[in-house]
């Protein structure tokens, strides 16, 4: 609504009867809408001069003749006075619009359109012009120097093009400039100096191009900004100590640049700024104690720096503070429990420093907080009860630091919680069947700590939640039937702890299930059929158990499917035709079972990557598919009863690395085919029956580093 403030005196006119009406300016209007590629769209229907009683903004009765009575047309005393075509589906090259045909003209919007090429230097005859607005459109080119003739301009917008070059110089001298946006573009070199001498602007956005150098000490003389975004550049050097002088300024928008050095404690005057963004930069030092003072300040996003020492106290004094990002430095010591004091705080993220200590039972006390970020740190300590009280939280994130004790079953109060993460700590005890109640929770990870006990039951009234990592934990008893009501789950992960009993059917109701990892557990009996139901699913992994029976999942179903384990279970049968027609498989691990038979055809998609079946009783020779799988990257197929003449069941791996075929039957000659697999680096073929010499080839693979020929019948050195 800024945008039309300036111009309440055209608004004013816009429905005033002209006394004359420009028959050469509605010519010009037409002949411009000729050129258009959509020139037949209806929303234009009214610019004709055979239309009677067209339609525009207004409901008052027109003239046949009177351009002033066509949509986005206005006219002051039967001259046009004002275009306003944002948002109307127009294709055109805009060099083609007739600048010279309207003297009058002081308000153009042709903003949000497909207007494309380059704006004309005829831009700059219209003298009287007070609003230009071409945003969001598909210009290139450069910006047009005669834009800076129009001295009345109060409002320059042309972001969201593709302008190139360098920002004019020539538009200091746009004195009357209130507004300035040129941000998401491609502009490049410096920002120009002169521009610190459009002392009426308000408001400059130059963000998201490809501006470089150093920010203008002189931007300082812009006594009347409020906002000033430089976002999103190459921007380097330090942040100019003068801006502190910008007094009116609300908001300060510097981040992802290349800015150095410290945060100047200057920045401490601008005691109007509501919004402080310096995030993505290379700054270091300390953060200024002296912020304490921006008692306006609501945003605070110091985030992705180099930011050494303290979160200073001062911060307490940030009344109006509703986002405080510090995330990703390396900020150490405590976090203060003064920071309990900012009651309209409303995100918090300290997480990746090296802060230490025990987290504030002060921080129950910001009840507005809806996330509490503190990951990636080195706090210890129990997680305090009394974050149960933070009732409006729906994100909390403590994973990745020491902390020790038991989850508190205070936390079954944070009825909005939407994310709890608590992995990568030392707690220890059981998993507070309380978290039950949590119905809004849509992720849960409570992996690699040290909890013990079962897993409850309660869980499954999680009816929100996609994803449950309880991995690496030492968890026993059954996996709990009852999870297979979480139908919204996308990725369970219970692998690596001591889960006992069978895997339970009723896991096949997760329908929407994309990843399944039970390995490394106790659990026995056959593989259910009924996970066969799974048809989202793109990863199972069901290795180091003890899994027994045949494979009798229907992998037709299973369309998805690209990573596959069930290596060190004490499976058997044969290895079904159907998961090796599953045509995205990257990974399959079913190494260490008891399965016999001929290996079935693989790769038939092309992207398999790791196939590992050693230690089996497979016999027969090796299928054509795996034979000729290019994009193999690792083949394990050791230990195995497999025959056939190796000069002819392999060939060329552009990308394999390793190769394991040792104790088979393999026979033949190693041919200099083999010395064609540039990126392996260990190669394995003991133990079998090949005979004649060792191809010189062998000692241009440069990348080898590991080679076992042993107990075979071969001659030669490499």
């Amino acid at each position: 609504m800024q945008k039309y403030s300036s111009f309440t005196f055209f608004f004013f006119l816009t429905f005033v009867e002209p006394a004359s009406t420009s028959f050469a300016e509605a010519n010009a209007l037409l002949k411009w809408k000729a050129n258009f590629i959509n020139h037949n769209s209806s929303i234009l229907k009214s610019w004709n001069l055979e239309t009677k009683n067209s339609t525009n903004f207004s409901s008052y009765p027109k003239t046949s003749s009177s351009p002033c009575n066509w949509f986005g047309v206005y006219c002051i005393d039967g001259s046009v006075n004002r275009l306003n075509l944002k948002d109307a589906s127009i294709q055109a090259f805009f060099y083609k619009f007739p600048f010279s045909s309207f003297p009058s003209l002081a308000y153009i919007d042709l903003s949000v359109n497909h207007l494309f090429g380059s704006i004309p230097p005829q831009i700059g005859k219209l003298s009287k012009l007070v609003y230009l607005d071409l945003s969001t459109n598909q210009f290139t080119g450069t910006v047009p120097t005669q834009i800076g003739k129009l001295s009345k301009l109060n409002y320059l917008d042309l972001s969201n093009n593709q302008f190139t070059s360098q920002i004019p110089t020539l538009l200091s001298g746009l004195t009357s400039l209130r507004t300035l946006y040129l941000h998401t573009n491609q502009l490049s070199g410096l920002i120009p100096p002169e521009l610190g001498k459009l002392t009426s602007l308000q408001d400059l956005k130059l963000s998201t191009n490809d501006l470089t150098g150093q920010i203008p000490t002189s931007l300082s003389g812009l006594t009347s900004l409020r906002t000033l975004y430089l976002h999103t550049n190459q921007l380097s050097g330090s942040i100019p100590p003068e801006l502190g002088k910008l007094t009116s300024l609300q908001v300060l928008e510097l981040s992802m640049n290349d800015l150095i050095g410290q945060i100047p404690t200057s920045l401490s005057g601008l005691t109007s700024l509501r919004t402080l963004y310096l995030d993505t930069n290379q700054l270091s030092g300390p953060i200024p104690p002296e912020l304490g003072k921006l008692t306006s300040l609501q945003d605070l996003i110091l985030s992705t720096n180099d930011l050494t020492g303290q979160i200073p106290t001062s911060l307490s004094g940030l009344s109006s503070l509703r986002t405080l990002y510090l995330y990703e430095n390396q900020l150490s010591g405590p976090i203060p429990p003064e920071l309990g004091k900012l009651t309209s705080l409303q995100d918090l993220t300290l997480g990746t420093n090296h802060l230490m200590g025990q987290i504030p039972t002060s921080l129950s006390g910001l009840t507005s907080l809806r996330t509490l970020y503190l990951y990636g740190n080195q706090l210890s300590g129990p997680i305090p009860p009394e974050l149960g009280k933070l009732t409006s939280l729906q994100d909390l994130e403590l994973s990745m630091n020491n902390l020790t004790g038991q989850i508190p079953t205070s936390l079954s109060g944070l009825t909005s919680l939407r994310t709890l993460h608590l992995y990568e700590n030392q707690l220890s005890g059981p998993i507070p069947p309380e978290l039950g109640k949590l119905t809004s929770l849509q992720e849960l990870r409570l992996d690699t700590n040290d909890l013990t006990g079962q897993i409850p039951t309660s869980l499954s009234g999680l009816t929100s939640l996609r994803i449950l990592y309880l991995r690496k934990n030492q968890l026993s008893g059954p996996i709990p039937p009852d999870l297979g009501k979480l139908t919204s789950l996308q990725d369970l992960e219970l692998s690596m702890n001591n889960l006992t009993g069978q895997i339970p059917t009723s896991l096949s109701g997760l329908t929407s299930l994309r990843i399944l990892y039970l390995f490394e557990n106790q659990l026995s009996g056959p593989i259910p059929l009924e996970l066969g139901k799974l048809t989202s699913l793109q990863e199972l992994g069901l290795g180091t158990n003890y899994l027994t029976g045949k494979i009798s999942i229907p992998f037709e179903n299973l369309s998805h499917l690209k990573i596959f384990g069930l290596s060190q279970n004490q499976l058997s049968g044969s290895i079904p035709s159907k998961l090796g027609k599953l045509k995205k498989l990257v990974n399959v691990t079913m190494f260490s079972n008891h399965f016999s038979g001929d290996l079935p055809e693989f790769c038939g998609g092309r992207v398999l990557e790791k196939f590992s079946v050693s230690s089996n009783r497979l016999s027969g020779p090796i299928p054509e598919s795996l034979r000729k799988c290019s994009s193999l990257v690792r083949l394990r197929i050791d230990h195995n009863q497999l025959f056939g003449n190796i000069s002819e069941e392999f060939g060329v791996y552009p990308n394999l690395t390793f190769m394991d075929l040792s104790s088979n039957n393999f026979y033949g000659e190693l041919t200099n085919v083999w010395g064609r697999n540039k990126q392996l680096q260990a190669l394995k073929i003991a133990k079998n029956n090949l005979t004649e010499s060792i191809p010189p080839e062998f000692g241009s693979l440069s990348q080898l580093q590991v080679i076992d020929l042993s107990s075979n019948k071969l001659r030669g050195e490499i």
